[in-house]
């Protein structure tokens, strides 16, 4: 089991931190790609591209106003791990991260996580979301050949 891909809802909300809540976000998570729009006035709180959230500051910034990510890269790595490009799967599997998650034109989730508890929560986690196409990605059923949108 690598992880999960679904279709979520589409419109503005807080869906990272629906879908990830019940999981563990002590993490150093690097944001390598995104285009985010916000529900409200909060220009001066977008992060650029290629920026890391201690884990505070990615509770926040999950939590804020609704938002709607058009798209999005993230990668969860353990905070005392140096932070890596990852390209693929391949290079995923071999560093220390271990969480994964790409958001695609809004809705088109890819996710990827070392813990299976984890994978389970998200799991349970999409389907209380009303997401759609559900499905556990394995190495036989896996379509992505790159992280990237």
């Amino acid at each position: 089991m690598r992880g999960l891909e679904f279709i979520t809802p589409n419109g503005y909300g807080h869906i990272l931190k629906d879908i990830l809540e019940g999981v563990d976000l002590q993490y150093q998570w690097a944001m390598t790609e995104a285009f985010i729009l916000w529900g409200g006035d909060s220009s001066d709180s977008i992060p650029d591209d290629d920026c890391v959230f201690q884990p505070d500051e990615f509770v926040k910034f999950i939590g804020m106003e609704d938002y709607y990510p058009v798209f999005i890269i993230l990668k969860a790595f353990p905070l005392d791990s140096t932070i890596v490009e990852l390209n693929d799967f391949n290079e995923y599997e071999k560093s220390d991260c271990q969480l994964v998650i790409i958001i695609a034109d809004g809705v088109y989730v890819n996710l990827y996580c070392k813990n299976r508890d984890n994978i389970l929560t998200i799991n349970e986690n999409a389907h209380k979301l009303g997401c759609r196409n559900i499905e556990i990605v394995t190495a036989e059923n896996d379509g992505r050949t790159g992280f990237h949108v």
